[in-house]
């Protein structure tokens, strides 16, 4: 019933931080595929899905760092940029540090250009769009020396506005 309830809410959820919420479903999927397969015990699998459902209640976010911890749409932000940066890595950056300077760059795009109703205006939308991806092209691309390609952009601008708008609509 625990993981039941708990990937209700992840599914409730996951557009507020899709690569979180993923990870977490897969843990639990992953212990309830081991329950039925009798390779964990009762005690065990309670154990996986409580941990999750605190997860899911009081997110920790071990793995961000530490400046971005009391602000939930950068760390957002930030799990969706390590990401799509670690698909393309670049030799001798510090992708983290990277991901973390991106996103509290790019959720400061988006607060500059919100306004009431932001969310369904496509011109607002837009101007964020191409100021988002001046960024990913100037800095990240060319002065960091990720070797990301339009499409790439163009996919983590649409998940960096999908999780803004679940988390910052007016």
């Amino acid at each position: 019933m625990i993981a039941s309830l708990t990937q209700r809410t992840i599914n409730e959820r996951m557009e507020e931080d899709p690569v979180y919420f993923e990870k977490i479903s897969s843990l639990i999927q992953k212990a309830i595929d081991d329950h039925r397969a009798q390779r964990i015990s009762e005690l065990e699998f309670l154990n996986v899905v409580r941990d999750a459902r605190e997860q899911v209640v009081r997110p920790r976010h071990d793995d961000v760092p530490q400046h971005l911890r009391g602000n939930d749409t950068a760390v957002a932000f930030y799990h969706a940029l390590e990401k799509h940066l670690a698909s393309v890595g670049a030799q001798g950056r510090d992708m983290k540090a990277d991901a973390a300077e991106a996103a509290e760059t790019m959720l400061g795009i988006i607060t500059q250009r919100r306004v009431v109703n932001w969310a369904q205006r496509d011109d607002i939308q837009n101007e964020m769009r191409n100021d988002l991806d001046d960024y990913l092209f100037d800095v990240v691309r060319d002065g960091k020396g990720y070797p990301l390609t339009p499409d790439l952009m163009d996919e983590m601008i649409d998940r960096i506005l999908s999780i803004a708008r679940a988390r910052l609509a007016d």
